[in-house]
């Protein structure tokens, strides 16, 4: 979604095939089971693809230090690994007057944070919430763990133009809101 905002038009990061590693599946002979990464892309192409991109500002996000090690450099033991601050919370989001569809993902493995998303849109006909199940960590290599998942929501729940709720650690989440 940053490269789309870019204006990159095409871009490739997982094979459509079956493998262990960037593969869009298992093998069949390991179950075909989807990528937790081609599943969001699924749920990317379904939600905000061939839409106008809008402006997703995101203020107030918390921030988690990270382990930040030169490339090529061979740390000794004791010896401290740069860090740099990283925003837990991203969004990205597209539609037009009728339809916005917000990605928003918690990217702090450990907390839930709470969310709240201004739109252009005072009321909501349908609230549609799209995610993965499973836990931030957990892959389909051995077993079926993540599937995408949608659930509508309350359309009072968004109220004067924003919705509000809590993303769990480490959830990517696609709202859809029509009017």
């Amino acid at each position: 979604l940053d490269a789309w905002g870019k204006g990159w038009t095409y871009r490739c990061y997982l094979s459509f095939a079956q493998g262990k590693w960037w593969s869009s599946h298992t093998s069949m002979a390991h179950g075909f089971r989807p990528s937790p990464g081609f599943q969001i892309q699924t749920m990317i192409n379904h939600t905000l693809a061939n839409r106008d991109m809008l402006t997703a500002t995101v203020a107030g996000s918390p921030t988690v230090t990270v382990a930040n090690p030169r490339k090529g450099k061979k740390y000794k033991p004791g010896e401290a690994v740069p860090t740099k601050e990283v925003l837990t919370i991203h969004a990205h989001a597209s539609g037009g007057p009728n339809y916005i569809a917000v990605a928003v993902v918690n990217l702090d493995l450990t907390k839930d944070h709470p969310i709240e998303i201004k739109l252009p849109l005072t009321s909501a006909r349908r609230i549609t919430l799209h995610t993965l199940t499973g836990g931030p960590r957990d892959t389909n290599m051995d077993e079926s763990k993540v599937a995408a998942a949608s659930r509508q929501l309350d359309p009072a729940s968004l109220r004067a133009g924003v919705f509000a709720t809590t993303l769990p650690a480490g959830t990517p989440a696609i709202l859809v809101f029509e009017k």
